[in-house]
């Protein structure tokens, strides 16, 4: 689906709404994209991450922002540390791998030592 990586390359805000929706689609080649385009939207897209993650009625679409919100790094670290609370039963732990694939993803050797 040529238009995702179009519309992650462009990095029209207005596409951040469709680039969300486009979580739940089934095709791999579109979960890849549309994943890859979020992390460019980064850090206007990790509120709507956090959202789906938290408050999806799908535990795939939870779980696919998760991965995405894991893959971003750095940015995503202080939004989904604030996120932890209130508790979203059944999701909240998602942000906690979110934030331990953020941490594997971003530190470096001497930041991963002082952690």
């Amino acid at each position: 689906m040529r238009i995702v990586e179009v519309l992650g390359y462009v990095r029209d805000q207005r596409a951040l709404p469709y680039l969300l929706l486009s979580l739940d689609d089934p095709a791999l080649v579109v979960q890849q994209q549309v994943a890859s385009a979020l992390q460019t939207f980064a850090p206007e897209s990790i509120p709507g991450l956090i959202d789906r993650v938290l408050h999806s009625a799908s535990e795939l679409v939870a779980t696919r922002a998760e991965q995405v919100l894991g893959g971003i790094g750095e940015a995503a670290v202080t939004p989904v540390i604030q996120a932890l609370s209130p508790v979203v039963p059944g999701r909240t732990h998602l942000l906690v791998r979110a934030r331990a694939h953020t941490r594997s993803a971003g530190d470096t050797g001497a930041h991963s030592a002082a952690a």
